[in-house]
């Protein structure tokens, strides 16, 4: 039954697609056609009057005939209802999601106060809200189309060891470089592969990944080198190259090709994805059909091909992950309630630094000591209980970021620099139209490594959760992660382990680790913060120090944002669980 205005009928097929693009969909019928993609059904959403995304979700779910979805989003409608019909999707039914999700920017981003806030730029929370859910997100419809093609065609490769079979030095070296770039390894063959292989080849040939027959390949020389690559133990997925010289018969190779994996699979019982490039199209038309008849995807270059067993291999790694559950902890709900009722009697939405420390520490998050104060006595005083060096800041709850505004000083070290820091600080912000001042004193934390931990709440999504290296040049250095609210303990084990600076906080040469279990902690904390008050609209512990096991990890700074209580709704409270399963309790 064909409905739509498109005039293309593809084959028959396994994937379903759909899009919020009516005159999209034209294009994806005929390049489904023209690639070889059997289509299962194909829905052209629009406005989504009466069929919405989630309702296809939940029925090509346990569609037999559908085995790949592929989706052309320009919302998610209901965000939290996508992300559990698409777990369910990926994780229980084993099906891939491909989509291609456009409007990838969001100007009001730059209005962000916060460093979290500017981080989390709208594409970042669909980025993350996909990824979490284990959709793989396409750049283009062409890259949508490439995956396609892998997944619907051949097995999931059950790990990241591709071999590479060319008959051409040059795309033999495009392949390894491109699957070292997407993460994959490079096979190595067993000794019995390569003496097979070798007794196949002239001696000029080269038997180790990538294995190149040289130009003068044959079919059978193609056949042979399939078939033991593929018996191989330590080969996980093969990529076939090939560039036809002009005295081989390019439909020969390919049958050769296919033969050879057809007597390499019957050797084991692991199933194999095969995938190939043959290159220069006009004179290998017969090749890529005979491909095309034995269901191995055929790509004009390397790149896509890699890409293909890149994305089919980080699949089965999602889906081999132990998803976690939320986890409660025992908090002063009330005291935390009484702090944000305070700020809206104010009539303000940043909280003062004092009561953002008393937040925090409703929730159990570990604060540096600080007083507000009004004279230098008073931080003297505060100082001698402590003990110095002490910091000294602007605690005026507009001033978002205070470095800015030179409004910290820092390392102070006696009742003399502190009165010289108030005198500083006055005469500098009056400067700058800054009058009405208050101020509050810190004892200074030394050590440790500085990280980021914040949460902002976007339109689309819901909130975010964000983990990275702190300090002022966070918005420089930009090494950040996200996962969307609400976070499982198993969210916050992998999104610490996910930014580059990860080895310098598990002890980059010879250095002390820091307590990474205080840090999952305090992301949990946070997660469940933001689910009790889902009014908070920005969070942002920076510097958040990380200290060696032992020693006490806290947060420095916090700032946090309250939302405009008209704008949201009906937000009453949630459960940090979010609905997602039994929580813990610690």
């Amino acid at each position: 039954l064909n409905g739509s205005f498109a005039a293309t009928q593809p084959q028959r097929g396994k994937a379903a697609f759909a899009s919020q693009s009516g005159a999209l969909g034209e294009v994806v019928l005929a390049t489904a056609e023209s690639v070889g993609l059997g289509i299962s059904q194909f829905v052209s959403l629009g406005n989504k009057a009466d069929v919405s995304g989630n309702d296809l979700l939940s029925w090509w779910a346990t569609d037999p005939q559908t085995q790949l979805i592929m989706l052309y989003l320009e919302s998610f409608g209901n965000p939290r209802r996508f992300a559990s019909l698409a777990r369910q999707v990926t994780r229980e039914h084993g099906k891939p999601i491909l989509a291609v999700k456009s409007g990838r920017t969001l100007q009001g981003a730059r209005a962000a106060s916060s460093h979290t806030g500017s981080l989390a730029e709208s594409d970042q929370a669909a980025s993350s809200l996909l990824a979490n859910c284990g959709v793989i997100r396409c750049n283009t419809v062409r890259q949508l189309f490439d995956l396609g093609l892998g997944f619907a065609n051949q097995p999931p490769p059950l790990g990241d060891r591709v071999a590479v079979l060319t008959n051409a030095g040059g795309p033999g070296i495009m392949a390894t470089d491109a699957c070292v770039h997407a993460g994959l390894q490079m096979a190595e063959p067993t000794e019995e592969t390569v003496a097979a292989m070798a007794a196949l080849l002239p001696p000029e040939a080269s038997v180790h990944v990538p294995v190149d027959m040289i130009a003068s390949a044959t079919a059978d020389q193609y056949r042979g080198c399939t078939a033991a690559l593929l018996a191989d133990p330590g080969v996980d997925a093969l990529l076939v190259l090939s560039v036809s010289p002009v005295v081989t018969d390019p439909t020969a190779v390919a049958q050769g090709i296919v033969a050879g994996i057809e007597d390499g699979l019957a050797r084991v019982s692991q199933k194999k994805p095969v995938l190939a490039c043959i290159m220069g199209r006009g004179k290998d038309e017969r090749g890529m059909a005979v491909l095309r008849d034995a269901g191995v995807p055929n790509y004009p270059f390397p790149e896509g091909a890699v890409r293909t067993l890149a994305a089919m291999a980080s699949f089965e790694r999602w889906r081999s992950l132990e998803p976690g559950r939320p986890v409660n902890y025992d908090v002063d709900r009330p005291r935390a309630q009484a702090v944000i009722d305070r700020t809206r009697r104010a009539d303000r939405q940043w909280l003062a630094s004092s009561d953002a420390t008393e937040l925090l520490a409703a929730y159990g998050i570990d604060t540096a000591a600080s007083r507000a104060v009004d004279t230098p006595e008073q931080a003297i005083a505060f100082a001698e209980e402590v003990g110095f060096p002490v910091v000294l800041k602007l605690d005026v709850a507009e001033v978002v970021h205070k470095s800015d505004v030179g409004g910290v000083k820092v390392d102070l070290r006696s009742a003399g620099e502190i009165k010289g820091a108030f005198w500083d600080l006055k005469e500098s912000l009056a400067q700058q139209g800054i009058d009405s001042i208050k101020y509050l004193v810190q004892k200074m934390v030394s050590g440790g490594r500085e990280t980021i931990i914040g949460a902002v709440q976007d339109a689309h999504v819901g909130h975010l959760i964000m983990f990275g290296l702190g300090g002022v040049f966070v918005e420089l250095m930009r090494d950040v992660a996200f996962r969307v609210h609400p976070i499982t303990d198993a969210d916050a084990e992998r999104v610490i382990r996910q930014i580059k600076g990860w080895p310098l906080l598990a002890g980059h040469r010879g250095s002390e680790p820091v307590d990474v279990a205080r840090l999952e902690e305090a992301l949990l904390r946070v997660s469940q913060l933001i689910g009790d008050f889902p009014e908070i609209a920005e969070m942002e512990l920076n510097p958040f120090v990380a200290q060696p096991t032992g020693k006490p990890s806290m947060a420095v700074d916090a700032r946090v944002r309250l939302d405009d209580p008209n704008a949201l709704g009906d937000r009453g409270p949630r459960s940090s669980s979010g609905g997602m399963g039994p929580s813990g309790t610690r």
